[in-house]
């Protein structure tokens, strides 16, 4: 029972800690192809202009929207925008 139970645990630390080993001298290795390949390619930048220039219903997601210029503006996706009576 009990020395069952240690020796099961004591084989799970020791599955652990050479996973954690492995993980590691993973690391430390270099992969050749990826840089060659970094050096011949430029790196893209790219930036998210989402809620910017694009109002999305999920993005706002309230009935009415505060701006600097205007103040208080109605959501184009509450119902008032839409001209609905509901």
């Amino acid at each position: 029972g009990r020395a069952f139970l240690l020796g099961c645990a004591a084989l799970a630390l020791l599955l652990v800690v050479l996973a954690l080993l492995a993980r590691l001298a993973a690391w430390n290795r270099r992969d050749v192809v990826a840089e060659a390949w970094m050096e011949r390619h430029t790196p893209l930048y790219g930036v998210n202009v989402g809620g910017w220039l694009v109002l999305e219903k999920w993005l706002c997601g309230t009935t009415s929207l505060r701006t600097k210029c205007c103040g208080e503006v109605a959501s184009p996706y509450s119902a008032a925008a839409a001209g609905d009576s509901e």
